[in-house]
């Protein structure tokens, strides 16, 4: 299992790092902290494509919604 904390605050991870070793989590777990301070970079998307080619792609095989959620999930809904 992994679990991901976020804290926006040094001193808190500080504090929760301090608190997992006093009841000796870090013992039994693999703990990682990373700095998260680098965004993803988002790049634009391709202007020059036509998205009108994409129009009445299924005119001749119509979809709902619970079709598609139907197809997706199978018999876990």
């Amino acid at each position: 299992m992994k679990v991901t904390i976020e804290v926006d605050d040094q001193d808190k991870l500080e504090t929760l790092m301090e608190w997992l070793r006093e009841n000796k989590f870090l013992d039994e777990l693999s703990v990682k902290a990373s700095r998260g301070d680098s965004r993803p970079e988002i790049t634009k998307g391709d202007k020059s494509t036509d998205p009108t080619a994409l129009f009445g792609i299924w005119k001749d095989n119509p979809r709902t919604l619970e079709g598609i959620r139907k197809d997706a999930w199978g018999d876990r809904l």
